[in-house]
């Protein structure tokens, strides 16, 4: 896994884009409303998953192909089970800061309401 694709890559919401703007989250499709996610709507949610590419060929690679600083580059997924309040289920596939968000609208946590 590399770079974090940002989707919902299993369950009710299968295909749906996962954005995040102004510190809210939400899932995205043309032509369907776009879902909430905070304490409101969200039952549960738990990290399955977390790739983080820090091995040592990686990092000599990457030294090799982008020189100085390059090196310390890591590309990290995290994959989150949620459980909506409605019963609806979903997989999704997100960068650690997006993951940092969700986990504070779920505690009601916003910045920006």
């Amino acid at each position: 896994m590399s770079t974090a694709k940002n989707t919902v890559i299993g369950g009710d919401y299968s295909g749906y884009v996962v954005n995040s703007f102004l510190n809210k989250v939400t899932f995205a499709r043309i032509g369907k409303p776009s879902i909430q996610i905070n304490k409101d709507t969200v039952k549960s949610y738990s990290q399955k998953f977390k790739d983080e590419d820090r091995s040592i060929a990686a990092g000599v690679t990457r030294q090799v192909l982008f020189g100085v600083g390059a090196a310390t580059a890591k590309k990290t997924a995290v994959v989150v089970d949620i459980a909506f309040k409605d019963g609806k289920k979903s997989l999704i596939e997100v960068t650690p800061a997006i993951y940092k968000k969700i986990m504070a609208a779920c505690y009601g946590l916003e910045k920006n309401k």
